[in-house]
């Protein structure tokens, strides 16, 4: 709609919001243009109304506008019509009277919206915060003038109040010599908003700062989210010194690299590849540059991070190196299967949940492909340990691939691996399937009858190999694997097998699971 009427878009986010502002001061309603309600005033000059208002309720710390013919009781949160009232505004350099006529008018546009009886305040909180850093720009106050609204007052390091940093951050896209006196004095307010970042030099002055300030450690980095709007195309230069020199605090180094991946800088992936592999770096900027390079680098930055899994480093207390590291490689598909398992070990730190243990938990099995499920089935049979004596990554792993696996029983050779790794389970006593998976799983398992009698022929075979473990726990596992309507196909099973060790066992089961209470399971007996 701007473009159509205005012949090209906005090319900032400045003339963006005034255009927006101007479109929402026009009359809309075709019942109030046909009878003649629209008011005196012409977008422009609304656009000037609504500006004042805006800067009398943001910079007087109101709320929203009393509209009543009677004076409120109490209100320290409001404003009045006649304190707005007054004086002139210009539209153009023609001036005009602003009366309660004026400013009722305007209040009746869609900039605003009513706040119950008698009170009308903004639409959205942002026209108010765009409007008032624009009513100074358009009356050119000056920059002591600004200041003396913006600044705490006899504050001899300059610091801006905290409840106008927005308003504060549109001067500075509007008032150059605003954004300077920030830039020194307060440079992370204006990370927090693109207007103040508007053309590349403004931004790289805004990262010189920045890493000023943080290499200074008078601040610390926590806007992240907002580094992407510090991109301009000297970045690199200005980023690189900080990432690898090891002379410089964490604070600052973090911040470098973090920027260089919010802004996605291809340039610097050899620069955090060198930091990663780096023994004699501090492990924290290392682990930060490895996240990094997993969320911008390149397949070839990726691979050369490979190595470092094959050795275990000491001062990895937390497997956050190696967690980023695996996080990098196995999404990218550039570390296979059969290479990956051999490398999972239990996280070192007990209760720590950090990347390592994440990537246990969810994104390996999210990245599984099913001709690795007989890898990964493997791997969980392997697992010695009762659940309750393994770290909880390990028994979500496990409810991770098992679902997965039995989803794809049909591909070649996962019905025998998970056969497998039930019957180690069994072995514990263990729940196949354990926490916020066992219900729906169970239910899966249980409407899909032939599916799991092919599992559970598969289970008994393994268990007829391993007579030490204790079939019988198969009817106590909350993950329905056997059922009383099992009983007949058992007998049938009983009857058509003449291995003695697997009849053992579907004797076993079928000792356990019968009901001298049911008349089909009393006909089977009487029949054989």
């Amino acid at each position: 709609m701007l473009s159509q009427k205005q012949g090209s878009l906005p090319t900032s986010q400045i003339e963006l919001y005034l255009a927006g502002c101007r479109e929402l001061v026009a009359e809309k309603s075709k019942s109030r243009i046909a009878a003649r309600g629209i008011g005196q005033l012409s977008p422009d000059q609304r656009l000037a109304v609504a500006a004042r208002i805006a800067a009398c309720m943001v910079f007087g710390n109101r709320n929203a506008i009393y509209v009543g013919m009677d004076l409120p009781e109490s209100s320290d949160e409001d404003t009045l019509l006649r304190d707005l009232s007054g004086g002139y505004e210009t539209d153009n350099g023609a001036r005009f009277a602003i009366t309660e006529k004026e400013i009722r008018e305007t209040l009746s546009t869609a900039l605003f919206s009513t706040r119950g009886p008698n009170r009308i305040g903004w639409g959205h909180q942002t026209y108010a915060e765009f409007l008032a850093a624009w009513h100074l720009k358009k009356h050119d106050l000056s920059v002591a003038q600004i200041k003396s609204l913006i600044i705490h007052p006899g504050d001899s390091s300059e610091k801006f109040i905290p409840q106008l940093s927005e308003t504060t951050a549109w001067v500075a896209g509007m008032v150059p010599e605003i954004f300077e006196t920030i830039v020194q004095a307060e440079p992370d307010l204006l990370l927090r908003s693109e207007v103040a970042t508007g053309d590349s030099l403004q931004r790289a002055t805004l990262v010189k700062a920045l890493l000023q300030l943080y290499d200074e450690e008078k601040s610390y980095d926590r806007d992240h989210e907002h580094y992407k709007n510090l991109h301009h195309p000297g970045i690199a230069t200005q980023l690189r010194p900080y990432i690898i020199d090891k002379r410089k605090g964490v604070i600052v180094r973090r911040t470098a690299i973090d920027i260089a991946e919010s802004c996605n800088i291809q340039s610097l992936n050899g620069d955090l590849s060198k930091v990663v592999l780096d023994l004699s770096d501090t492990l924290e900027i290392r682990v930060q540059a490895a996240y990094a390079i997993g969320r911008i680098g390149d397949d070839a930055t990726k691979t050369k991070l490979k190595p470092l899994l094959e050795t275990d480093a000491p001062d990895d207390r937390q497997d956050e190196l190696r967690g980023s590291i695996l996080r990098a490689l196995w999404p990218s598909n550039l570390i296979r299967a059969a290479e990956l398992f051999p490398l999972i070990k239990p996280p070192k730190s007990e209760g720590f949940i950090g990347v390592y243990r994440l990537f246990l938990s969810a994104e390996l099995v999210q990245n599984l492909a099913s001709e690795d499920l007989v890898l990964a089935l493997q791997f969980i049979s392997n697992l010695s340990q009762p659940r309750h004596e393994m770290d909880r990554s390990f028994g979500s792993l496990m409810d991770g691939i098992v679902p997965k696996a039995w989803e794809h029983l049909d591909k070649p050779g996962v019905t025998e691996a998970l056969a497998k790794f039930v019957v180690t389970r069994l072995k514990h006593h263990d729940e196949i399937i354990e926490g916020k998976l066992n219900k729906t799983d169970q239910l899966t398992f249980e409407h899909d009858e032939d599916k799991r009698r092919r599992l559970l022929k598969a289970v008994l075979s393994t268990l007829a190999k391993t007579p030490e473990t204790d079939g019988s726990w198969l009817l106590s596992s909350h993950t329905a694997i056997v059922l009383p309507n099992d009983f007949h196909w058992l007998v049938s099973l009983l009857d058509h097998n003449t291995n003695t060790k697997l009849q053992n066992v579907v004797a076993d089961v079928l000792f356990r699971l019968f009901d001298d209470r049911s008349p089909k399971h009393l006909a089977e007996i009487i029949h054989d």
